[in-house]
């Protein structure tokens, strides 16, 4: 309508100067008045055109919006969210100062989409603070700006709580987006201290009421639907590990403080249960070479999150320590990642460590020796590594300090020598006895002889 009313405009405006049939000659002022006026009206519409057109090429042939989108990183959603940020800023010049548009950005005006009712603007809001939280030159001020708008905080934690199925991205991208903000200290402290922000974070973690297949990860029973509620995840093939994944991550985070370990994290009704259930495993899970990233990921996070309440001191530890103690699954599945976990060493060496944690309690210490095969099989890792380092130590020939003689000499005086050398025929290593000037190889049978005979076999 505003290019036909500008064309109209035109169009007229020359006509009427064209013919410049103006009336009577009553007012010697009409003429100039009405030709300033047409003229006026003709350069107005003839700008508004032309600025309509360039803009056009603009966007149309030179791909503006496609060049802004990715310059800011918004990737494939990016020119939806700048269309709808274009418009909303031109609206609000229209309908109020020029200023109100110069002044917006697109992190205010995502915080102010994710405060909407209607869906479709809270997932172009959650879209853009997820690109930039995930962008390495816009991450920091973007955080920053959202990690001090409480509202902001209050809605992304609020949306981890949503359950139904049309709201599983805008779950997802918020999950994500506190995740980030829980990395930095201040904003962490921020995200724990918002009443029922543990409760939502926990909400993550619910699982599939299937149980537990064969080399698959360990599903939790769902809470029973609400009245109203939408179908259970299960049956809809609802992906629970992307949310558990980040519901851990967040908790990981937060138990950084040690005002967040108990007072928060300790206390949460049901949170420690769920938590050590990630850390079951079976044999079928650790010994596939096939397992995917996203399962041990899941298992190595919860571990450090149980490594981190059970280090932590003062009574707060104490406390903590018991509680995961009294958790009848806690050291046994412990124990099944001790046992099968060696093609994972970073998971046996978490579990060593929790298990560090909890033989500070004496619960702890009884859990573990009630739970039979534990100890064992700590040593029986402790002395593997043990000997494995051993053998990876190449078989040289070496000074013996010993004695202080050169295995491989050629004279030999009075006193006894120490023989240290490699037999080339068995490639074992041998340490000749220090009473005889002749060593021999246990395993051969080989005798040491003379360095320039052809039966040497060192």
């Amino acid at each position: 309508m505003q290019v036909l009313s500008a064309l109209a405009c035109v169009v007229l405006s020359v006509m009427r100067l064209w013919k410049q049939d103006f009336g009577g000659r009553d007012s010697r002022n009409m003429r100039p008045a009405l030709l300033l006026f047409y003229t006026l009206a003709l350069v107005e519409a003839s700008l508004f055109l032309f600025e309509k057109a360039y803009w056009t090429w603009k966007v149309s042939v030179c791909k503006l919006l496609h060049q802004v989108s990715a310059e800011c990183e918004l990737g494939p959603y990016g020119l939806v969210s700048l269309k709808r940020f274009f418009y909303d800023a031109y609206s609000r010049c229209i309908a109020g100062s020029i200023f109100d548009g110069i002044k917006m950005d697109l992190v205010t005006f995502a915080e102010d989409l994710i405060l909407s009712d209607f869906l479709d603007e809270q997932i172009i809001g959650v879209r853009i603070l997820q690109q930039f939280a995930n962008s390495e030159r816009s991450a920091s001020d973007t955080l920053r700006k959202v990690g001090t708008t409480p509202r902001s905080i209050d809605r992304l934690v609020e949306m981890l709580n949503w359950k139904r199925t049309e709201e599983d991205e805008v779950r997802l991208c918020a999950a994500e987006i506190v995740s980030k903000l829980a990395s930095k200290r201040q904003n962490a402290l921020r995200v724990s201290g918002i009443p029922g922000a543990i409760e939502s974070v926990t909400s993550l973690l619910y699982t599939a009421t299937s149980p537990p297949v064969s080399g698959t990860h360990p599903q939790l029973p769902c809470a029973p639907a609400e009245h109203g509620a939408s179908p259970p995840a299960a049956s809809r093939g609802y992906d629970h590990l992307q949310f558990n994944l980040l519901g851990l991550l967040i908790l990981k985070r937060l138990a950084r403080d040690h005002d967040n370990c108990g007072g928060k994290i300790g206390n949460a009704r049901g949170l420690l249960a769920k938590v050590i259930n990630f850390t079951q495993a079976s044999r079928a899970l650790l010994q596939n070479p096939h397992v995917t990233d996203s399962q041990v990921r899941a298992m190595k996070r919860a571990l450090k999150v149980v490594k981190m309440l059970v280090s932590t001191t003062g009574s707060t530890g104490k406390a903590l320590r018991e509680s995961v103690a009294e958790n009848v699954f806690t050291v046994s599945n412990l124990r099944g990642i001790l046992r099968y976990g060696q093609q994972h060493r970073e998971l046996q060496k978490l579990a060593a460590d929790v298990l560090t944690g909890l033989a500070m309690h004496d619960s702890g210490k009884e859990a573990i020796v009630a739970t039979g095969g534990v100890v064992k099989l700590l040593l029986s890792i402790f002395f593997n590594a043990q000997d494995t380092e051993l053998v990876a130590r190449p078989a040289k020939r070496w000074r013996c300090w010993l004695w202080r003689a050169r295995p491989d000499a050629r004279r030999y005086s009075g006193r006894p020598t120490c023989w240290t050398s490699s037999c080339r025929r068995c490639r074992t290593a041998t340490h000749g006895g220090a009473s005889t000037r002749r060593g021999s190889c246990g395993t051969c049978a080989r005798t040491r002889g003379d360095s320039r005979g052809s039966g040497c076999a060192w």
